[in-house]
């Protein structure tokens, strides 16, 4: 078997990669000052205990995987160079 001697689709991938963590991280940054504000707003109204146990563990929930973002982020971009590698690796000639 020959192996492809074009690397393009290599350095494509790795642009690709970077641009999409590059763009995410650009995103939580952004993101990060409304979600806090949301996660103080719902901390004032179940310290005044005006919500359900049902909304409280929502809210907990929520909290728990916007902390987890950055986790699945990588996860899903690794998934991607995978894919991207078995689909490729049906090109050799």
């Amino acid at each position: 078997m020959r192996f492809l001697e074009d690397e393009s689709a290599v350095a494509y991938g790795i642009v690709i990669i970077a641009l999409f963590l590059f763009s995410c991280g650009i995103l939580l940054v952004l993101l990060s000052n409304p979600m806090n504000e949301v996660i103080d707003g719902m901390n004032t109204i179940i310290g005044m205990e005006d919500v359900s146990k049902e909304t409280t563990d929502c809210a907990s929930f929520q909290t728990t995987v916007w902390k987890a973002m950055p986790i699945i982020l990588l996860f899903g971009v690794f998934a991607w160079g995978i894919v991207r590698a078995i689909e490729s690796g049906g090109e050799q000639t």
